[in-house]
């Protein structure tokens, strides 16, 4: 029989439990050594990369073993979305000049040689409702996401809202330019698909 008064924790702290096969970009002894076709798991709550390798310590062993890999040794990596089938990109924080140095890894929605657009994922656990005075609720607490955008200009890194006005000041230089763009192709700032392809537009202005 259940027993309500057990505190669960739902959700998961992976980007996405399944393993992937990736590749990383790997810092080791100076320099750095790519490692391609990996199973790897993104954990976006303690911010590292884990690898699924063989077992080298004995002969011909088929086991595999999992190794965790921090922002410390990895630059970057990639994985296949599950349900999209399409590749995603991963850049560590610590190669972006921000405001506030931030742990762990962007996720890279658009790169280009004048702008780059970023997503930040965090989590966060969302703790139960329970009101025991009136024996209602549950203790039951949840793993939510955090998602922020950043824009990269200008050799800055910054946090952007994904409004109109906020993305026109950002890009001001261009500003006319990207306004036009956007309402000829009717484009919307609020939504990330639409935003890529301004930002990428942008880039494109001489």
């Amino acid at each position: 029989m259940f027993d309500n008064r057990v505190k669960q924790l739902y959700g998961t702290y992976y980007f996405q439990k399944e393993w992937s096969k990736g590749k990383l970009a790997v810092i080791h002894e100076g320099k750095v050594k790519a490692f391609n076709d990996y199973p790897i798991r993104y954990d976006l709550g303690n911010q590292h990369v884990e690898m699924k390798v063989r077992n080298g310590l004995v002969p011909n062993d088929k086991q595999q073993i999992i190794k965790i890999i921090g922002e410390q040794y990895l630059k970057k990596f990639e994985f296949i979305h599950k349900e999209t089938k399409k590749p995603l990109y991963f850049e560590r924080c610590a190669d972006y000049k921000t405001e506030k140095p931030l742990t762990g890894f962007f996720e890279v929605l658009y790169k280009g040689k004048k702008a780059s657009l970023l997503k930040y994922t965090t989590t966060y656990v969302q703790k139960g409702n329970e009101m025991k005075t009136l024996g209602i609720g549950s203790r039951n607490e949840r793993i939510q996401r955090k998602v922020r955008y950043y824009l990269s200009k200008g050799g800055t890194t910054f946090k952007i809202k994904r409004r109109k006005k906020a993305i026109l000041k950002a890009l001001t230089d261009k500003q006319t330019e990207v306004k036009a763009y956007a309402k000829k192709n009717k484009l919307y700032f609020a939504k990330v698909d639409d935003l890529v392809k301004i930002i990428a537009y942008y880039d494109s202005l001489q």
